[in-house]
């Protein structure tokens, strides 16, 4: 098995984008030219995010071992 670098996903055509929140949550990115990604978030208190609603996204949560994981599946 080959190893993709992250310096060489853009031939792939995936961007990996990663922030720091202003309540201190960390989420990394990882999108394809189709606009559908992942998003994994780790929390600093365990807390789950306030319910929200995307018009044009649906979403996948998965929880693990108090870690809130947000996968993006597609567009409407």
């Amino acid at each position: 098995m080959e190893e993709i670098k992250t310096d060489s996903l853009s031939e792939y055509e995936i961007e990996i984008k990663s922030h720091i929140m202003d309540n201190g949550e960390k989420r990394f990115r990882m999108i394809g030219k189709d606009e559908s990604g992942y998003i994994r978030t780790e929390s600093l208190d365990g807390g789950w995010q306030k319910a929200h609603y995307h018009e044009k996204i649906q979403e996948l949560y998965l929880v693990q071992k108090r870690k809130s994981y947000s996968f993006r599946t597609s567009r409407k």
